[in-house]
Order: structure tokens, then C-alpha cells, then sequence
């Protein structure tokens, strides 16, 4: 499962057939890999574990058989019963959720960055 904030398309075109290739090098049936995506929703310090458990998830596979492992997986880990999991229904949702919050941050820092530029090159 990858869990961080990562670009729309990281999990299926870049994590699963790097993780099929190396499989296949190995010997070893490509078949079997599961691939998922929830971003990491933590908060560092004390309460670190808490963050964890007690957090809402949002969750997808590249396929189905993936979605199951990684909801099977989070139930391990989120209290579900009071924090409800969702499934999304692919991964580019996922990653596209979690970049959608980063983008206007990168948005203002190009703009903080890019406007001495602009006001020099006026000159």
C-alpha cells in the first residue's frame, strides 16, 4: 500500500509495474502483487498512534482484488466502527484527493517565487 501524498497515477503507472518487473526478475509470479493507495493521515508527537487509529480513511486499489487486501488491512488498523472507511473507486482518485489539498500550497509558493522574477524582468 502506498501511503503518502504522491501525484495522480503513481500508484498504477509507476508502483505496480515497477513492483511487477522486479517480481519477474526474481522468478516470482507477477500475478499476486495487490497494489493500493490511502494517504498518510498522521499527526507527529504523543499522539501519533491515536492519529492513526482514530482517523477517517479513504482507500482504493488498482483493481479489485487490491482494494479488498487494503481495506482487510486497514481494519487492522482503524477503529472502524467509529471512524468508517471509504473506498474510492481507483487509485487516481485517491492520490488526486490528497494532491488536490497540496496544489494551492504549491500554487502560492510559485507565485511568491516567481513574482520577483517578474517584477525585475520589468525593469
Amino acid at each position: 500500500m502506498v501511503e503518502t501524498t504522491v501525484p495522480p497515477g503513481t500508484s498504477g503507472k509507476i508502483v505496480k509495474p515497477l513492483l511487477i518487473d522486479c517480481l519477474k526478475k526474481r522468478g516470482l509470479p507477477p500475478d499476486e502483487i495487490k497494489v493500493g493507495h490511502s494517504y498518510e493521515r498522521v499527526m507527529p508527537g504523543p499522539k501519533y498512534i491515536d492519529s492513526i487509529q482514530n482517523f477517517y480513511r479513504v482507500f482504493a486499489g488498482t483493481d479489485e482484488r487490491s482494494a479488498d487486501a487494503v481495506e482487510k488491512f486497514l481494519r487492522t488498523v482503524i477503529k472502524t466502527d467509529e471512524y468508517p472507511l471509504t473506498k474510492l473507486g481507483n487509485t487516481n482518485a485517491t492520490e488526486m484527493a490528497r494532491f488536490g489539498k497540496f496544489f494551492p500550497c504549491y500554487e502560492h509558493c510559485l507565485h511568491c517565487g516567481m513574482e520577483p522574477i517578474c517584477r525585475r524582468s520589468r525593469r
